[in-house]
């Protein structure tokens, strides 16, 4: 694997990255990126889709989204 996962990332999926990466840090919660997004990075690929798992409270996480960025919970 020569690219970081980050640079397979488009703007849009680099911005989610991001801010679940902030609340990761505001909440405390342990968040892995998973699915898709790992096998294209294998493959050096462009990434389809972002899916994350949540060890934890996930409401709490979801919390901490929602009023940073907005949207339904």
């Amino acid at each position: 694997m020569d690219a970081s996962i980050e640079s397979l990332l488009s703007a849009d999926q680099r911005a989610v990255f991001d801010a679940v990466d902030a609340a990761c840090r505001v909440t405390g919660a342990e968040v892995y990126l998973v699915g898709g997004a790992i096998r294209d990075w294998l493959l050096n690929a462009s990434v389809g889709d972002l899916d994350f798992t949540v060890v934890g409270d996930a409401i709490v996480f979801a919390r901490a989204l929602q009023q940073e960025h907005g949207g339904a919970l």
